[in-house]
């Protein structure tokens, strides 16, 4: 079974949630269980859209859109389009792409430098920033903009009740925790007891990071079935998931947990 599916009706609707502006004139499980209703220290509601889609017709008629920051910059502009249910595709190849580091590329043009967002697949160009003096500015401003982009993918995932990370500490054991839920609910992977709350949010960036490494997954076997044990890179659990009843059901739902961590599109608890 899948952990997540967006149609794109969905997926347009949500992008409408994030602000899409348009301009059309030319310019002159699962309920919580009695365990988890017993717990204090939910973290505070989600913050306001990190960033927008501006879409804009231009004087000659054709459109395009820009990733707007949250203080109004223009991180990065579309190519143009004839028809405008093009631009709501780019806005969704955006959101698709952009999330991941390789289908960025630094380019330079007679010294002058800028970044450019290629489309998974077939590695079109589908978003551009503006110019740059150095090599180095170019690679900031493209750090800036995948960071922009994975954070409006998360805040749609929250605004959509989509896959997210609960956290929260226990009242008996004082520990804190945290899972991942996939959009119907279900526990999909479950952390070990932190200390502290920050250990709990570092534990959360962890599993953003390595989740997403097939290396990083061991399964385990104990008498009541299989365990899908997820590992940071000195071997220490972040999480696990199961029991299941064969190691090929577990390497079966690693796979659908990786697609879905790489998506980022998994909700903060904050």
């Amino acid at each position: 079974m899948k952990l997540f599916k967006k149609t794109l009706t969905a997926l347009l609707m949500s992008a409408s949630l994030l602000g899409v502006a348009c301009n059309d004139a030319p310019p002159p499980e699962n309920t919580q269980n009695q365990t988890e209703q017993s717990l204090e220290g939910v973290m505070p509601d989600a913050p306001e859209a990190p960033g927008t889609f501006s879409i804009d017709r231009l004087a000659d008629g054709q459109w395009q859109f820009r990733l707007i920051g949250a203080h109004g910059d223009v991180v990065m502009e579309s190519e143009k389009y004839a028809k405008k249910e093009s631009v709501y595709n780019g806005i969704l190849a955006i959101q698709e792409s952009g999330v991941v580091d390789a289908q960025y590329e630094v380019s330079n043009d007679s010294g002058v430098w800028n970044f450019y967002l290629q489309a998974l697949g077939n590695n079109e160009a589908i978003g551009h920033s503006r110019r740059f003096g150095s090599e180095e500015d170019a690679t900031a401003a493209m750090a800036e903009a995948r960071d922009l982009v994975v954070a409006m993918v998360q805040y749609k995932a929250a605004i959509t009740d989509g896959a997210r990370f609960d956290l929260w500490r226990d009242l008996d054991s004082r520990d804190w925790l945290f899972v991942l839920r996939g959009e119907d609910g279900n526990i999909l992977l479950e952390s070990q007891g932190y200390t502290g709350r920050t250990d709990a949010v570092n534990g959360i960036d962890s599993v953003r990071e390595n989740g997403r490494i097939e290396g990083r997954y061991i399964t385990e076997t104990a008498d009541e079935g299989v365990y899908l044990v997820l590992r940071a890179g000195n071997y220490q659990e972040i999480a696990r998931t199961g029991p299941f009843d064969t190691e090929s059901e577990a390497t079966e739902v690693q796979a659908e947990l990786m697609t879905l961590i790489s998506s980022e599109q998994v909700a903060n608890p904050w």
